[in-house]
């Protein structure tokens, strides 16, 4: 092999490595859940995409078929491997929503036809095969395996396309699933988004490595954008999506099933308005007497525990008796300690808002400024520490959510 051989063989083995460790774990703890079998699923396409890049550098002497084989497979798991990982971050954001006949017919129609057009390849003579694929005159050729290994070709170049669209749904699903984490946490990882845009980068980087190889390549310009950059680029994506599961798993799926119905829709709930009143105060007392809002990690799950009422009562009470998401309850409280701790410390900005239970400083000024109308700074700058303060949670009494 030569240098840069190796340097790609030793790239797509860690790819491999990765993949089945994370995979094996997944696989171990498909009993728990349909999460976890589809993110085994999804590490597996990891894996078998790789096959032909080992296949070619450890038995180059394949025959044409053969080669043609493990191509295929690699081919079909490449296209597999994107709605897996959609149907993955689905179930691991809500565990408690099955996919539905319809999301598994467009996600797995053109994985399917590949699937199928890469059977019908198999039946076509080897000479022929090599010929059609290499643009050759093919004698003999009929049609449809003319049209076959057309069709094949042209969903090499249009997969870049399937990529951008996977892009597009990632976003989409990070915007729905932060809203979603907003009625679960009351600080949401700031990670998340990093995260997304990180893994979305990764993938446009993907693409555009690939089409500008290809057409550098075609135009005669060499390959200067090769295999080494390409391997890394998908050593990047599967890294990241393995530490970000592995830390996370069961980490959303558990909070789910706890909440499945924690949203507006209560209608066969059995929540009375005086039980929902007694919640409503227990709530109060969580927040002004035990101070729980000082929880970073503090979920709905947490709190519904901690006053001994279960997750979607403790959402419906919120919703629909206080007006209220479980994150702006939270912060609510967090804002009335935070307002007499600017006035009467001298405690940075960031130590109160650390103090208090948030968990950045951008996070802080966000909902500081939604509850008061102002920064941090501005209030701390506004006020005099001799002034006596507005007060602190446990004397304000008027305005209690």
């Amino acid at each position: 092999m030569s240098p840069e051989e190796t340097v790609v063989f030793g790239i797509r083995l860690a790819i491999i490595t990765v993949g089945v460790l994370a995979g094996t774990v997944y696989l171990l703890q498909r009993h728990l859940s349909a999460v976890y079998g589809v993110s085994s699923l999804m590490f597996l396409a990891f894996v078998v995409s790789q096959l032909i890049y080992v296949a070619e550098t450890l038995a180059p002497g394949l025959d044409a078929m053969a080669h043609h084989a493990v191509h295929m497979l690699s081919y079909v798991a490449a296209f597999l491997l994107l709605p897996t990982f959609f149907f993955h971050l689905l179930m691991l954001s809500n565990a408690s929503v099955a996919i539905t006949r319809r999301q598994l017919a467009v996600h797995l129609s053109l994985p399917a036809l590949v699937l199928f057009l890469a059977m019908v390849s198999m039946l076509i003579p080897s000479e022929v095969l090599v010929a059609l694929k290499s643009g050759q005159p093919a004698p003999g050729a009929a049609p449809w395996m003319e049209l076959t290994v057309q069709v094949l070709l042209a969903l090499e170049f249009g997969g870049y396309t399937f990529v951008l669209v996977y892009i597009w749904l990632l976003f989409r699903w990070q915007s729905h699933n932060r809203t979603r984490l907003n009625t679960l946490y009351a600080s949401p990882s700031r990670y998340e988004a990093l995260w997304t845009f990180g893994l979305a980068a990764i993938m446009a980087l993907f693409v555009v490595q690939a089409l500008t190889s290809y057409f550098l390549r075609d135009g005669g310009l060499g390959h200067p954008l090769g295999p080494i950059q390409q391997s890394i680029i998908v050593l990047l994506f599967v890294s990241l999506v393995a530490i970000r599961d592995l830390r996370q798993a069961p980490g959303l799926y558990a909070a789910s099933e706890l909440t499945c119905d924690a949203t507006p829709k209560y209608s066969k709930s059995a929540l009375a308005d005086v039980q929902a009143q007694r919640i409503a105060k227990k709530l109060r007392s969580a927040m002004q007497d035990d101070r729980l809002y000082r929880d970073a990690n503090l979920s709905l799950a947490k709190l519904a525990q901690h006053i001994g009422s279960s997750p979607n009562y403790v959402s419906q009470t919120l919703n629909e008796h206080m007006d209220q998401s479980f994150f702006d309850f939270v912060n609510y409280w967090r804002i009335q300690e935070a307002e007499g701790l600017l006035i009467r410390s001298d405690e940075t900005i960031l130590a109160v808002a650390y103090e208090v239970g948030f968990n950045s400083r951008s996070a802080f000024y966000t909902a500081f400024k939604k509850h008061i109308g102002e920064t941090p700074s501005q209030y701390r700058a506004a006020r005099s520490t001799a002034i006596e303060p507005k007060g602190t949670p446990a004397l304000r009494e008027e305005a209690r959510p």
